[in-house]
This record gives C-alpha cells, sequence and structure tokens, in this order.
C-alpha cells in the first residue's frame, strides 16, 4: 500500500548542528544528521518540507 502523504525529497544539507555535510540517501529523504543524530522539525508529513517550526532537536534513538 502506498502512501499518498509521504514526499520523497532526497537532497544534501548542512547540519546546523554540527557542520557534517550529509549527502543525500540515494533512496529516501531524511532531516536528521547521522554523525550528532540532531534535527530540524521540516515536515508536517514525511518528506514535504512544509513545516515553518524549523526548530532543531536531537534523536533519542536507544
Amino acid at each position: 500500500m502506498e502512501n499518498r502523504n509521504f514526499t520523497k525529497i532526497d537532497e544534501s544539507f548542512v547540519c546546523e548542528y554540527c557542520g557534517e555535510e550529509v549527502p543525500p540517501l540515494g533512496y529516501s529523504c531524511r532531516n536528521h544528521c547521522p554523525k550528532c543524530l540532531h534535527s530540524k522539525h521540516v515536515d508536517k508529513n514525511p518528506g514535504d518540507r512544509l513545516e515553518t517550526c524549523h526548530r532543531r532537536f536531537r534523536a533519542n534513538w536507544s
């Protein structure tokens, strides 16, 4: 089943927290830095980049 609320935007970015250059994944989108795990609130629905908050936060994956 296809998720119609998912927009694939696979782009590179520079982490605003640690400065790491994050390349595109090549198969999906992301908004977190794989080095420091900080992220930015940019999506209302995955990949749409429509959120205006843009607050930084750190993922708590354990």
